[in-house]
């Protein structure tokens, strides 16, 4: 969420609007994905889900999980 400012031009510039985004924190009661989530519809995205388990939960649940470059 910090670096939201910083990249939100290249991120708008990469991402269609009509893509289905999924915001995360890193452990449930983390307000930061729903932060994210709020100004990616401000942002003009449409459907915006967040995860409220954070990625420790997914992790631990053992689903899939791909690492990308940043």
């Amino acid at each position: 969420l910090g670096e939201v400012a910083d990249r939100l031009t290249e991120f708008k510039n990469q991402v269609p609007r009509e893509t289905v985004l999924l915001a995360y924190c890193s452990g449930y009661g983390c307000p930061d994905s729903f932060d994210l989530g709020a100004r990616l519809l401000a942002e003009g995205y449409h459907d915006v889900r967040v995860y409220e388990g954070g990625f420790p939960e997914w992790r631990d649940a053992h689903l899939p999980v791909e690492k990308g470059t940043p």
